[in-house]
């Protein structure tokens, strides 16, 4: 059986791209360990510089493609133009928009779905990265842009990673000028909405 796969050179080719690509989102995670400790001493710098972010979304979407086929999750991409340009630094974009999915992919059981979504009005673009997963009280809302805070899911075995992302997010959003907002239901899901400062064609 082991012959036969290896004999399908695009199996082999695909699957040793997912690796790659796998170990390029680990890779990230010790990255947020290490851009925390920066912006806890005030020594991030950013490079800021038009970006088009739906171009971006597709690319993170693309290395998520792994997990998305182990658990089954139907991903869909709604967006709403070509007019997506935004100010921002281009590595933590990326940081950014790869914990969030990576939240929802880990928060979701086999099956779900996952929305990725965006809004363009005259002055600000939304973005919407929304699940249907184990969802959220109240409480643990307060609390999930706190360091290392993780709300209890039930089995403390079910979910690994650092509790670094959410923080990381929110603050390096804000440094980008940038605002993040969450709604989220017990057992029904979670929506992150994040709103960037839209650049216009005149600017």
């Amino acid at each position: 059986e082991d012959e036969k796969v290896l004999s399908d050179k695009e199996k082999v080719k695909y699957f040793t791209g997912m690796i790659r690509k796998e170990n390029r989102r680990m890779n990230q995670q010790v990255e947020n360990v290490l851009q925390m400790a920066c912006l806890e001493k005030g020594e991030l710098s950013l490079k800021m510089k038009p970006l088009a972010l739906h171009e971006i979304i597709n690319n993170v979407c693309r290395t998520f493609e792994l997990q998305i086929k182990q658990k089954n999750i139907k991903l869909d991409l709604m967006l709403d133009s070509e007019k997506d340009m935004i100010q921002a630094d281009e590595d933590h974009l990326l940081n950014v928009i790869q914990n969030l999915l990576d939240n929802a992919i880990k928060y979701s059981s086999v099956n779900a779905e996952i929305h990725i979504s965006s809004t363009i009005t005259s002055e600000k673009i939304f973005l919407s990265i929304k699940d249907n997963g184990m969802g959220m009280s109240k409480e643990q809302l307060k609390h999930i842009f706190d360091p290392f805070y993780r709300g209890q899911t039930g089995n403390i075995h079910d979910v690994k990673g650092f509790g670094l992302g959410l923080s990381y997010v929110k603050s390096v959003l804000q440094l980008m000028n940038a605002e993040i907002n969450v709604n989220s239901i017990p057992h029904e899901g979670s929506e992150f909405v994040i709103s960037f400062d839209k650049i216009n064609s005149n600017e």
